[in-house]
């Protein structure tokens, strides 16, 4: 057990069920699973756009993304039915946590961007 779920474990529920009204620990929320998606700018029109962004997230996660099509048409997007919008990863389990914990403790003052 990593650091985070035992701080989850052991302090946190502890502070829900003690200053909330939860009866039990069974009645607290939680969190199972961390959805990522990318929409692409331009994907529409060229295929080629979406394969920097779906690399992106895969090394981001080190899970191997789905690419997203249109459900239907928008005229107004000039997006037709079954064209790709985008990129997406669904994140579970150790993976899930792992994550969670490398983006909790990043540090983001380094770069210029932020």
């Amino acid at each position: 057990m990593n650091r985070l779920n035992k701080h989850y474990k052991h302090v946190v529920q502890y502070d829900l069920v003690t200053k909330l009204s939860h009866v039990n620990c069974i009645t607290l929320p939680k969190i199972k699973s961390i959805n990522l998606n990318f929409g692409v700018r331009g994907a529409a029109l060229s295929d080629k756009k979406i394969l920097p962004s779906l690399l992106a997230l895969e090394i981001l996660t080190g899970q191997k993304g789905i690419i997203t099509k249109s459900t239907k048409d928008l005229i107004n997007w000039k997006i037709r039915k079954g064209m790709l919008i985008g990129c997406k990863v669904n994140i579970r389990k150790y993976s899930f946590i792992s994550l969670l914990r490398k983006t909790c403790y990043y540090d983001f003052t380094t770069y210029s961007l932020f």
